[in-house]
């Protein structure tokens, strides 16, 4: 059994395109599972293997994992070796690397000078705070999360791009995204209007450390924070830019569901749908004065979208950032409507 298992991976792994690694299998600890036990939800929890190292590096596939180890839920399988795998990647790519910090910087030059001509012009004091956490009621908080957490994505996955070292990735990924954040803080602080908010800084360091504790921990994969947007009245009239049009800024915490349930409902759920809470404002005056509402809707989970290869990879992880409008309910004044949620 051990011996079929393991040539069963091997040549999963081929198949899947590990042209860039290597894999060596290293038995550590003997495992008894049974028909209603779901082998991969057991390699995260017990951590017997570097899941995220599979699921992640050189452009893997995490449901084409999830779908290997899933047949576990048969009575075929009571008890084996559980293997680990350890990858080696080539070298990294400097002409890559050199592309990526190129447009990084041309990138974060043009986000200035938009930031600058909209917030700071002609606008400088001495640095001071400002705590602002009533300012869009608690939407602008979660936007500054999701906002670095959006960064630490692009980052991370440009530097594994790049051939650095996955964990090395996301860790330069985390603290590339929260510097630029803080920067951004840091101008705030000497502009008469705004100030250095402890609020958002809080938030950024959030944003930049959720994908970090996913990696370290992937049962956290099963929830993600994502967005939807739509212009405002505020963004129309030219009284707030893109990012800060916090009216038309909706954000929904999403849940993997097929992952939680238990097994007998399990089958019954499709898996690449979630269940996902939104938060929105409206009538907003601009700083602390908006109604609420709130959403319990349905979400997509894009992973299951059948497309392979590290750019389509990316292009899911990517996509799987923004909630798509689907069926839900929405509480508002204190009274229920079935609606569509985006």
């Amino acid at each position: 059994m051990k011996k079929n298992f393991l040539i069963f991976l091997l040549s999963i792994s081929i198949n899947l395109g590990f042209n860039k690694a290597y894999c060596n299998f290293l038995i550590t600890t003997n495992e008894k599972l049974t028909s209603n036990v779901n082998f991969s939800d057991s390699l995260i929890n017990d951590g017997k293997i570097v899941y995220q190292e599979l699921v992640n590096n050189l452009s893997l596939y995490p449901n084409a994992v999830n779908s290997l180890f899933n047949f576990s839920k048969t009575n075929e399988l009571k008890k084996i070796h559980v293997p680990k795998f350890y990858f080696n990647k080539s070298s990294i790519n400097y002409t890559r690397l050199a592309l990526v910090g190129s447009a990084t910087l041309s990138t974060a030059l043009i986000v200035h000078y938009y930031q600058k001509n909209a917030w700071w012009k002609d606008q400088r004091k001495s640095f001071h705070l400002m705590n602002d956490w009533d300012y869009a009621l608690w939407n602008d908080k979660i936007g500054h999360m999701w906002g670095t957490t959006a960064l630490q994505h692009l980052f991370s996955s440009a530097l594994s791009w790049s051939n650095v070292d996955f964990e090395k990735s996301m860790i330069w990924g985390s603290l590339f995204s929260l510097a630029y954040e803080l920067y951004i803080e840091i101008e705030d602080g000497f502009a008469p209007n705004w100030g250095f908010s402890p609020g958002d800084a809080l938030f950024n360091i959030l944003g930049a450390g959720y994908p970090l504790l996913q990696y370290y921990y992937p049962s956290l994969k099963n929830v993600n924070l994502k967005m939807s947007y739509k212009p405002s009245r505020h963004i129309r009239d030219g009284k707030k830019i893109l990012n800060d049009d916090h009216e038309g800024q909706n954000f929904y915490l999403s849940l993997k569901i097929n992952n939680v349930l238990p097994e007998k409902l399990e089958k019954f759920w499709p898996d690449f749908l979630c269940i996902a809470i939104g938060y929105d404002i409206e009538n907003w005056n601009l700083y602390g004065s908006a109604d609420k509402i709130f959403y319990l809707a349905l979400d997509y989970d894009l992973e299951f979208i059948p497309l392979y290869g590290e750019f389509w990879q990316f292009l899911k992880n990517t996509l799987n950032l923004i909630h798509f409008p689907a069926p839900g309910i929405k509480y508002y004044n204190k009274k229920f409507y079935l609606t569509i949620a985006y």
